[in-house]
């Protein structure tokens, strides 16, 4: 946060983010402070929209968070994760760029977030970080579904909206949200044909010995097809994961 910048100039999701600057340093003083905490997150990552007070409280966020204890929730990571991997930017220039250091400067402390993860909805919410901190946006997205054992997307070809039901055996595709899944299977993908930042997921689901999150990952990433057009889709192709 800098000493030189004019809060009263600068934009929350409010308005002036002249508040943004006195809040940050209450939560660096209370990090359990669940009322500042809610206020930050209204400010700076609305519904998943950030502004520009939202670049600009990246340094703070990521001074508490690399000094905070490791927990099964962090506050700091998670508005941190959030700003970073936000695909909505509001009413400024999109500057996380300059913030690249901090941001990668917290992935060790988003690492002991997935060690300490109390269960698998935890666990996917360490990797949503992760995700966010690396700037894979659609994954730090896509990873807050998968916590719930569901995902939702649109058909590439179509643009019917589908839900993936990825807990049920096997995995199925359905219409709609409410609907029972009696769609088309979800064919869980080989891990050996997995690449790139989804493979270093698995690595760490495997690693923490999370077998629920990795067949999760694998149906995520499987082959099935629209329950309306009938066209194929594969490697998460209707949650923007293959592009």
């Amino acid at each position: 946060m800098s000493g030189t910048t004019d809060w009263t100039e600068v934009q929350d999701a409010y308005g002036s983010a002249s508040a943004v600057p006195g809040l940050l340093r209450r939560a660096a003083a209370d990090p359990n402070n669940a009322e500042v905490w809610q206020d930050l997150w209204s400010r700076l990552c609305h519904q998943g929209t950030v502004y520009e007070a939202s670049f600009l409280a990246i340094p703070a966020l990521a001074a508490m968070s690399r000094s905070a204890a490791p927990t099964a929730h962090s506050q700091p990571l998670n508005l941190l994760a959030g700003i970073a991997g936000s695909t909505d930017v509001r009413g400024t220039a999109d500057t996380r760029a300059r913030y690249a250091e901090a941001l990668t400067s917290c992935l060790p402390a988003a690492e002991a977030y997935a060690v300490a993860a109390a269960d698998d909805a935890d666990f996917c919410y360490a990797l949503s970080v992760v995700a966010g901190l690396r700037g894979e946006r659609v994954w730090h997205e896509v990873l807050t579904f998968v916590a719930d054992g569901e995902a939702l997307g649109g058909c590439p070809v179509c643009g019917v909206d589908i839900c993936l039901f990825l807990d049920t055996n096997p995995p199925r595709v359905s219409l709609s949200y409410f609907q029972p899944p009696d769609g088309p299977e979800l064919v869980l993908a080989e891990p050996a044909t997995i690449e790139g930042f989804a493979r270093e997921l698995l690595e760490m689901a495997r690693q923490h010995s999370r077998g629920n999150i990795t067949r999760r990952l694998l149906a995520l990433l499987g082959d099935s097809q629209c329950p309306t057009c009938e066209e194929p889709f594969t490697r998460g192709s209707m949650l923007g994961l293959d592009e």
